[in-house]
């Protein structure tokens, strides 16, 4: 019995001990894509921005005077409605168009598939961008029902009324009721529901979001729901969060793993290795390295100077010291940006995360237009419509924000070839390896230290 206990001992020590590595490693290389919705609450969720409460219901009925949209005869289709005397105020900054979906939501942005559905809010997904989901849901008016707008008042209380009347949804083909949207001249929005009826895989998704996780509302109605008005009013901005996961002294390498230099030069010139940041002279298979030097902050700025490392082959050491220094800046409150371009090149070698509120609240679309869950992003680089053919390139930022793949592809009607391939590769002691949390060195060689006991109490219960 003594025995057993001991034996059950050190199995438990040793395979703490086992699984400390593999926990570390998990940690590491583990699915840290996923994009976890926050849980569902049964009444109202509310970020930064706007104020969102229950108000006066009192109906605007819009269908025998306003505009009847194009959008009533189609299904997953989008309109606009140009304000041509006033701009709606949306989170402080101004929209003089309205994209309005057939699916119960509108955006001001446009930046995403506005024919179809925004993501859960709130969500960095590129449809949140500016939106204002008054029952967003799978509809299809084409089947039956209409969509109006119409403008009232004077300035400075001019609005704009939004209406859905009897549309259907597409997957049961049964009248969803009657709802609109109040946008006023203010920035102030009221949604009212005269009848939104249950229907069986109905579940409809109403607010609105900025588009940084920080700045929304979000309501969950219970269904059905009657002569309900829900008023939204500006408040202030909270400060879209993200984080600069490097640190002073991380070490980061990348690798040419295929370059095509006259494609390159061809189609970006002969100095296209700056205008990418990069430095020159490199082959299939060469390595770059970059370490952080600094990161100062200020009231508007994050600046990261790091040190660059010039080429070597993929098997050889890095020279003791670096080759040159440069700096890239990145803005704290993403809220009040207003600056057209924030990077010094085409390849920033790291950015904060969530790097698409980043990018796309920093006014940087123009290069990484459209970003998925999994930090890829298309690059339109050039497009010839004579040739038929198009230089364009897939860039991928890993969960730390540091770029880990970036590919140039030329292709025409007939065939494809990747003519430049740049991606970054873990090289012991040259990229920082996380742990973890709670574990560090001293947790390291504390288990360690009891497995050694653990082999050796072992041995002696054995002898015995």
């Amino acid at each position: 019995m003594k025995r057993s206990k001991h034996s059950l001992l050190i199995i438990l020590i040793l395979a703490l001990q086992l699984l400390y590595p593999v926990c570390s490693m998990y940690y590491i290389h583990g699915d840290q894509n996923k994009n976890t919705k926050p849980q569902t609450k049964p009444a109202s969720v509310s970020g930064g921005g706007y104020d969102m409460f229950n108000d006066n219901y009192s109906w605007i009925e819009i269908k025998d005077s306003g505009i009847r949209m194009s959008i009533s005869n189609y299904d997953d289709s989008y309109d606009v409605i140009h304000l041509t005397s006033w701009n709606f105020e949306f989170y402080k900054k101004n929209f003089s168009r309205i994209y309005v979906s057939s699916n119960g939501w509108m955006s001001l942005t446009n930046l995403g598939d506005t024919n179809w559905l925004p993501g859960f809010i709130p969500s960095y997904n590129i449809e949140n961008f500016g939106c204002i989901a008054l029952l967003a849901e799978d509809l299809d008016p084409s089947y039956e029902g209409d969509i109006y707008y119409e403008f009232f008042g004077t300035s400075p209380n001019r609005y704009l009324v939004i209406e859905y009347y009897h549309v259907y949804d597409y997957y049961n083909l049964q009248n969803v009721g009657d709802f609109e949207v109040i946008l006023k001249e203010n920035g102030e929005i009221t949604f009212q529901y005269k009848n939104v009826y249950h229907l069986e895989y109905f579940f409809p998704l109403i607010g609105i979001d900025y588009g940084d996780l920080a700045n929304y509302n979000r309501f969950d109605p219970n269904l059905p729901i009657s002569n309900l008005a829900i008023t939204f009013e500006y408040d202030e901005m909270t400060s879209g969060s993200w984080d600069l996961n490097c640190e002073v002294n991380d070490e980061y390498v990348w690798k040419i793993n295929k370059i095509n230099n006259s494609a390159m030069q061809t189609v970006f010139g002969n100095n296209w290795e700056y205008d990418f940041g990069l430095l020159p002279g490199f082959n299939n298979d060469d390595k770059t390295k970059i370490k952080i030097k600094s990161i100062l902050e200020n009231t508007t700025h994050k600046t990261v100077t790091y040190d660059i490392w010039d080429w070597v082959e993929d098997d050889a050491d890095f020279d003791l010291n670096p080759n040159k220094s440069e700096s890239i800046a990145f803005l704290m409150k993403l809220s009040e940006s207003n600056e057209s371009n924030l990077l010094p090149h085409l390849i920033p070698y790291f950015m904060p995360t969530p790097i698409i509120p980043y990018l796309i609240r920093s006014n940087l679309s123009n290069i990484y237009y459209y970003f998925t869950y999994y930090n890829w992003a298309p690059i339109e680089i050039l497009f010839d419509s004579v040739n038929s053919s198009s230089i364009y390139g897939y860039v991928e930022y890993n969960s730390e924000g540091i770029l880990h793949y970036f590919d140039i592809i030329w292709s025409d009607d007939y065939a494809s070839e990747k003519i430049f391939q740049f991606f970054v590769y873990l090289e012991e002691n040259n990229l920082r390896i996380k742990t973890i949390p709670g574990f560090n060195f001293f947790h390291l060689a504390f288990f360690t230290i009891v497995a050694l006991i653990g082999v050796v109490t072992y041995m002696k219960v054995k002898s015995t």
